[in-house]
């Protein structure tokens, strides 16, 4: 499937982009730094949208390094709302939360242990690390889907969401349900 037309102003997402955040400034004399923080996420269609987060990942043999990718499939259009976001990198739990017209989409990441938790599920990132929530829109019925691992080094300029997608067809159908 390609995404490369998809127009994403329409959606609430759209505002939100990458942000990778060094734990510590260079200097001449300093090595690059070795870790990274960073959140986003993207629409891919009216019905799906996606969040990801990259929590004290190395950046030493990966431009964009990511912990975890979630995609979130409901309605069409119910991520075109109005949004806000709380993010908590450096916090353990990590917390990346978008609220979206009311829906929470939040996720808490536990460093030591690398456990994800979404929506009550416990999560352990070293046996997958893309995870689908089904029926998003639905309070109280959401279904958390692990999809399985996929390697989270995205080239610099690659779109995250869709880079995974377009490299794996397994997590393609997954997601999009072909």
């Amino acid at each position: 499937m390609n995404f490369s037309n998809f127009k994403a102003t329409r959606f609430l997402f759209s505002a939100i982009t990458l942000c990778i955040v060094s734990t510590s400034v260079p200097s001449r004399s300093q090595p690059m730094p070795i870790k990274a923080n960073g959140h986003g996420g993207f629409p891919l269609t009216p019905a799906i949208a996606s969040m990801w987060g990259a929590i004290d990942e190395g950046i030493q043999k990966c431009p964009q390094p990511f912990t975890f990718m979630i995609y979130f499939r409901g309605r069409d259009g119910w991520h075109s709302r109005k949004s806000t976001t709380d993010v908590r990198l450096e916090e353990d739990p990590a917390v990346i939360q978008f609220n979206v017209g009311g829906i929470v989409l939040r996720a808490e990441y536990k460093k030591e242990t690398k456990i994800l938790r979404l929506f009550g599920k416990d999560i352990n990132t070293e046996l997958a690390n893309v995870i689908l929530v089904d029926k998003i829109d639905q309070l109280g019925k959401e279904e958390v889907r692990q999809l399985g691992r996929a390697d989270l080094c995205i080239p610099d300029g690659a779109n995250p969401a869709v880079y995974v997608l377009e490299h794996s067809e397994t997590l393609r159908s997954a997601v999009m349900g072909n």
